[in-house]
């Protein structure tokens, strides 16, 4: 049987990146077929952009090398 598996933004949510990766191994050991869609969110342009003039200037939440993307 093939089998999508639908996530949340998984990002840098370790315990996500496993349960997933656990679900997917199960189901395939079952003799599924199994493919994880990671499904990221549509940021409206605006908000994008606010996001990279943040990272430019240095803002203390975004300047840790993990939150760009």
């Amino acid at each position: 049987m093939k089998i999508a598996i639908l996530t949340h933004p998984l990002g840098i949510n370790y315990g996500g990146i496993l349960q997933a990766y656990a679900l997917s191994t199960y189901l395939t050991d079952k003799g599924h077929e199994v493919v994880v869609l990671n499904r990221q969110p549509e940021l409206p342009w605006i908000i994008s952009k606010l996001r990279a003039l943040l990272i430019l200037l240095r803002h203390p939440r975004y300047d840790n090398p993990r939150f760009i993307r």
